[in-house]
C-alpha cells in the first residue's frame, strides 16, 4: 500500500489489494514529472484482471449509511477543472483505456461492520465505492456552485449511470 495519508484512498487501496487487483498510484514524484503541464492529474492506473485498464480520479464524501441502504445517492460534485482535466488524460492515453471517477463514500453513521456485498470495511470505517465514468458524466454535469466552479449530476440521473466500482473489476 502507498504511504497516503488520506483514509479514502487507504481504503480503496485495501479494497483493491483485497481483490488481487493491480494498480498503479499516481505518486507526487510523478505529478512533479508534469510541473510544466497544467493539468490535474488522476490518482489511479488500475489493471483489472482481463478488462480495460482504467484512469480513476478518486474523490472521497462523507455519506449517511440509511440513505445508503435506502439506495440513494450520494454526493457527485466535483470541482469543474477535475472533471475536464481527466478528459484530457483520456485524450492523452487515448484508446483503450477508460476515465471514471471512483467515489468513495465513507458511511460516516454507520455501525462499526456491515454485511453487505457493497460496503468495504478498512480500519473500523465502513465506505462503498460508487464508480462514474467520464463521458456520461460530462453529458449530464450541471453548474453547481459559480463562486467555487463545482460541478454535479442531479441524483436521478447520477443513479442512471453510476455503478459499484465492483462491477468494473469483475470478471
Amino acid at each position: 500500500m502507498s504511504n497516503r495519508g488520506y483514509h479514502y484512498e487507504q481504503a480503496f487501496e485495501d479494497y483493491l489489494q483485497g481483490r488481487r487487483i493491480s494498480y498503479v498510484p499516481i505518486s507526487q514524484v510523478r505529478k512533479a514529472q508534469f510541473a510544466d503541464v497544467k493539468i490535474k492529474s488522476f490518482d489511479y492506473i488500475i489493471y483489472p484482471n482481463h478488462k480495460t485498464p482504467i484512469l480513476a480520479d478518486l474523490k472521497g464524501r462523507k455519506f449517511s449509511c440509511r440513505a445508503f441502504q435506502q439506495n440513494r445517492s450520494g454526493p457527485s460534485w466535483l470541482p469543474r477543472e477535475d472533471v475536464e482535466d481527466l478528459k484530457k488524460w483520456e485524450g492523452i492515453f487515448g484508446a483503450g483505456h477508460l476515465a471514471m471517477f471512483v467515489f468513495a463514500y465513507w458511511l460516516h453513521d454507520s455501525p462499526s461492520r456491515l454485511d453487505h456485498p457493497q460496503i468495504h470495511c478498512h480500519e473500523e470505517r465502513n465506505y462503498a465505492f460508487v464508480a462514474a465514468e467520464l463521458e456520461p458524466y460530462l453529458l449530464h454535469m450541471k453548474r453547481r456552485s459559480p463562486s467555487w466552479k463545482t460541478v454535479y449530476v442531479p441524483s436521478k440521473r447520477f443513479a442512471v449511470f453510476a455503478r459499484p466500482f465492483g462491477s468494473f473489476i469483475r470478471r
